[in-house]
């Protein structure tokens, strides 16, 4: 099978040249292992399919005439990061342990090339972090080193501690391979220490006034804050599940039941395990659950949601499109949580720009005409 008809079937098309110009070719791809070829593969995910990994080349569905891949561009910023870099950056790696170092190169380069190219920071972040472990795995110290040390200034400016974590512990490695000693251990040691923090760390808010930001746009309101508020939306919870996780046990029919079912949290969500739902009559009635996965990312609840794991209780533009593709469905219709409101925070209105006021003022325009994401479970 031609790769440029297997990544025009994944709407992927625009990344033809790259994997051409770096010699990933359908004789490459048996090459790989099952982990590798299903851990390069499980990123390049269009329209919530997933290409798997096998014992042999992966496999596509026929490409499709009416897929526009221009209509999935806002994923970049839903999934944090360029898809294409993150398919490359792995491809990369898949491709050295694979037994093809030459093409794991270059398809590292062109990962780090179009990384360069984002107006997104952690997509470079990203690229960069992967671009490493490749020189890294391929024992290019130099190379490592460079890359590392580029890693850790960027991502410590921009507040990605995981990954300056990671710069830090291949910093490390680049020095023993020069100077083995105490310095080195202790740079590794220092790099685990930060990703361990950034793994228990709670988000913290922009100071607007201090980092002179004009405008912040949130999902919920502050507590307090003596920022000025404007509402764009209101919006509810929804609790979900997918088809397949209700084959297997019983839908619920109140906050009660939850306590049989495995439920996937959301680290830095505000109810932890105790799920404050409101009756009919604006009663509360407080649900405490169990689960079995507790994670920071939005895209790792997404995918274990839609493959049955468990129910999931989600801001509805998260799961919008699921909801409406019947990939997943709405639970408790007669139960709801408490109202939330997505604001636009401001330092203050005497000194607004002509082009922020004009701004928000856009924003609540949009929003008042766009309720599909924030009524998704109610199906209008």
């Amino acid at each position: 099978m031609d790769v440029a008809v297997w990544l025009r079937g994944l709407g992927l098309e625009r990344y033809e040249a790259a994997f051409r110009d770096n010699e990933i070719d359908w004789d490459a791809l048996p090459k790989l292992t099952t982990s590798t070829a299903s851990a390069s593969a499980r990123v390049v995910r269009r329209s919530g399919r997933t290409t798997r990994g096998t014992s042999g080349p992966p496999t596509a569905d026929p490409p499709k005439p009416s897929h526009k891949p221009e209509d999935h561009r806002e994923l970049i910023f839903r999934f944090g990061g360029d898809l294409g870099v993150r398919a490359l950056s792995i491809w990369a790696w898949a491709l050295w342990h694979g037994g093809c170092p030459n093409q794991a190169i270059k398809a590292g380069h062109e990962a780090l090339r179009q990384a360069r190219q984002s107006v997104h920071l952690e997509t470079l972040a990203y690229g960069l972090s992967y671009s490493c472990l490749t020189a890294v795995s391929a024992r290019q110290a130099p190379e490592a080193e460079e890359l590392a040390n580029e890693l850790a200034a960027f991502a410590r400016e921009h507040g990605f501690a995981f990954l300056f974590g990671h710069g830090l512990i291949a910093q490390g490695w680049a020095m023993t391979q020069r100077l083995p000693g105490v310095a080195a251990v202790e740079r590794i040691r220092d790099g685990l220490a930060a990703t361990r923090a950034d793994a228990d760390a709670k988000p913290h808010p922009i100071d607007l006034v201090q980092e002179r930001f004009d405008l912040a746009i949130m999902p919920v309101s502050p507590p307090d804050s003596t920022l000025v508020r404007r509402t764009l939306a209101k919006w509810h919870h929804v609790l979900c599940c997918a088809p397949a996780y209700l084959e297997k046990h019983p839908e619920p029919r109140s906050p009660a039941d939850l306590a049989g079912h495995n439920c996937l949290l959301y680290a830095y969500t505000p109810f932890s395990d105790h799920w404050p739902f409101l009756d009919a009559r604006g009663n509360t009635v407080i649900a405490r659950v169990s689960t079995t996965l507790v994670t920071t990312s939005i895209t790792v609840l997404r995918a274990a949601a839609t493959a049955g794991l468990g129910l999931w209780l989600s801001p509805p533009f998260i799961v919008s499109d699921l909801l409406a593709s019947t990939e997943l469905v709405p639970l408790l219709r007669d139960y709801r949580l408490s109202e939330r409101e997505i604001v636009a925070l401001y330092p203050h209105r005497r000194h607004m720009t002509a082009k922020l006021r004009t701004f928000i003022d856009m924003l609540v325009d949009r929003f008042a005409e766009e309720h599909r994401w924030l009524d998704a479970a109610s199906g209008r």
